[in-house]
């Protein structure tokens, strides 16, 4: 999930540019997986996360996330199949594409470089390599 709130930000910065990432479907699910959902429902470790978390930052930070998950992928108070977040997102994608403005919107692969992300945003390319910090979904 970039960013739970693309629609929202849309539709509240009519002038802003749109910028949604092209994921290889297979190594988006593998790395969303990995990073967000399974920390985030599979239990013992998640009830261990949440109350650490809980305790350490004096809020309970996973609860957030899991709700944010849950009603992302509206699968309430669990987590999502790879069908249903595949699904979910490649919905919430064309939701973005059709509420970005004319002119607004690149349409950025990744593993692109950033010519094409710079040459939109009206910017000189860096003269250095295009970082990559995880390349399971580069």
């Amino acid at each position: 999930m970039a960013s739970p709130f693309a629609l929202e930000l849309v539709r509240a910065s009519p002038d802003a540019k749109v910028v949604p990432m092209q994921h290889v479907p297979d190594r988006w699910w593998a790395s969303s997986d990995a990073a967000l959902l399974e920390p985030t429902f599979a239990e013992p470790a998640a009830t261990l996360l949440h109350l650490l978390a809980a305790h350490v930052l004096g809020r309970p930070v996973m609860r957030c996330l899991q709700k944010l998950h849950s009603g992302f992928y509206a699968e309430p108070s669990r987590r999502p199949t790879e069908a249903r977040a595949r699904a979910v997102a490649l919905r919430y994608f064309n939701d973005v594409r059709r509420l970005a403005p004319p002119g607004r919107l690149l349409e950025y692969e990744l593993g692109s470089g950033r010519e094409p992300l710079c040459r939109f945003l009206g910017r000189d390319a860096p003269d250095k390599p295009f970082p990559f910090a995880n390349e399971g979904v580069a």
